[in-house]
């Protein structure tokens, strides 16, 4: 199983922080009503909320709004903040970025966090304003100095990602280490994931897994499918199959797909529990359903060969075309076999170049090889020992055996390339080391 190396940045920036509402539950919404009709500024914030969230009372825009505005207009930060939600979502409120803007401004001037750092991802991300990555740095800087967690971590994502600043490996740790501390929990996975590749900073199993625990404690369902990732395959830490599903099983319960995948794994081998293929079909499915595009390609795999379940190409190919479509490189080879070959599918030639195309170009070998040897043999397409070459060599540098082994026989018989009886018996031996025995029968016949 591949690691994801860094989680997307997390889009539902725009959130509410305010104080803890349990109050309004108390009966105190009386108590909050009377201060803020004496001009008590937080209270009118928070009574805001308590009708923005019909707490306690039915929800109503529309005095959330004039609560949260009256509130701002008393000076409170937190009142201009939700005002400004409420324009950047229009809620209740014409969607009006620039409004949202100005009122976030306001609230930043007056420290107030969770404000600097919206108007960061609006420069950076160009949300109502010009993208401008200057304004975006110092935005999200501000907040991050206020200790703003998300914000330390949106200009970690900055520096790992050469966006709008030199690329920094370096930097970005610091600040994922910043916000990690302040509990952010993507930052304490990517921190993790950085030590656990080497990425930047030196490889270090054990602070990765020290991250990682951190991560799934707060609710990362991926840094728990990584600390199960560990255990499974013995990473950094002695191999125990019994914590691995348990930390799946954790990631699962928080609704990752990569839990759910790496579980099914487990039922489908036999690994810890018992070998059950309803079992893992199940929790394939349940992958798939999450964008996990393993998940898809398995179950594709299971109902093409009527591994567990009854065989359906239909299935299997809906499967395959999900995963495809998720940019999982064996599920558009797979459906390139299919085409090819003319399995469940009438064969077509067009749509084995394309499926294989689209895997070639996401690094699977294979894809690249038998693009080659559609072209070696003309099958659908004019032939040219040009691109059959090139395909080959594509396939042999992602190290695939049979990739080799074709450029081998090209350079033996002289297609394309002039004959090179060394050339073809070193491609030969590459193959053979990568595990092509054809190869290694050839070489040993020849020896």
């Amino acid at each position: 199983m591949s690691l994801k190396k860094i989680k997307a940045i997390f889009l539902a920036l725009f959130i509410f922080s305010v104080n803890n509402i349990s109050l309004a539950q108390q009966n105190d919404i009386k108590n909050f009503t009377d201060k803020c009709q004496k001009g008590n500024a937080d209270a009118c914030s928070e009574l805001g909320y308590i009708y923005d969230k019909g707490e306690g009372v039915k929800k109503d825009d529309l005095k959330a709004i004039e609560l949260y505005k009256k509130s701002c207009d008393l000076g409170s930060a937190l009142g201009c903040y939700n005002l400004g939600i409420k324009y950047n979502y229009g809620e209740g409120i014409k969607q009006n970025y620039l409004k949202a803007l100005e009122l976030y401004e306001k609230a930043c001037k007056m420290n107030y966090s969770s404000a600097c750092n919206n108007i960061g991802y609006m420069y950076q991300y160009a949300t109502g304003v010009s993208q401008d990555y200057n304004k975006a740095f110092s935005f999200y800087n501000k907040a991050c100095e206020l200790d703003n967690s998300l914000a330390c971590y949106n200009l970690a994502l900055m520096y790992n990602n050469g966006e709008g600043v030199k690329q920094s490996y370096i930097k970005s740790s610091e600040l994922y280490r910043k916000s990690c501390d302040l509990n952010y929990a993507y930052a304490c996975y990517n921190l993790g994931v950085m030590y656990q590749n080497g990425q930047g900073i030196e490889l270090n199993y054990n602070k990765a897994l020290e991250l990682y625990t951190k991560a799934c404690d707060l609710g990362d369902g991926l840094a728990c499918n990584n600390l199960g990732f560990m255990y499974h395959y013995g990473k950094g830490v002695n191999k125990d199959d019994k914590k691995a599903f348990e930390f799946y099983n954790k990631a699962a319960n928080l609704n990752e797909g990569a839990g759910y995948y790496n579980l099914g794994i487990m039922y489908d081998n036999g690994q810890y529990v018992k070998k059950d293929l309803v079992k893992a079909a199940e929790l394939y499915n349940k992958s798939c359903d999450l964008e996990y595009s393993s998940g898809c390609y398995n179950l594709g795999v299971m109902y093409c060969n009527g591994n567990g379940v009854e065989q359906d190409y239909n299935k299997g190919i809906n499967l395959y075309e999900k995963g495809c479509n998720l940019n999982h490189p064996s599920s558009c080879y797979n459906l390139g076999v299919l085409y090819d070959y003319g399995n469940g599918v009438e064969k077509n030639y067009n749509s084995a170049i394309y499926y294989y195309t689209k895997a070639c170009d996401l690094g699977d070998g294979l894809g690249c090889n038998n693009l080659g040897f559609i072209y070696n043999k003309g099958n659908g397409v004019e032939k040219s020992l040009e691109k059959a070459f090139y395909f080959y060599e594509k396939a042999c540098d992602l190290e695939e055996g049979i990739g080799c082994n074709n450029l081998g026989v090209m350079y033996e018989i002289g297609d394309f390339v002039k004959k090179d009886l060394n050339k073809a018996m070193e491609m030969y031996k590459k193959a053979c080391d990568l595990g092509y025995e054809k190869a290694c029968e050839l070489l040993n016949k020849d020896g």
